[in-house]
């Protein structure tokens, strides 16, 4: 939980990545669940990301920019 608020915390891609390199524990936790998801850009409209996103709140919870 602790590595989890940690990982949260960091804003930028290039940041995570450069950590998820540099520590296997890390790797593990940052590129399923935080590398991706980060900022999204799409139509408002598209009824289908928004339904996976319901489905899937891990997903959400890592979005920064809508």
């Amino acid at each position: 939980e602790i590595l989890e608020e940690i990982i949260s915390n960091i804003e930028r891609p290039k940041d995570l990545l450069n950590l998820a390199l540099a520590s296997k524990l890390f790797k593990d936790i940052i590129i399923p669940n935080h590398i991706q998801l980060r900022v999204i850009r799409c139509n408002v409209y598209q009824d289908d990301f928004w339904k996976i996103l319901i489905e899937k709140p891990i997903l959400a919870a890592n979005i920064r920019s809508l």
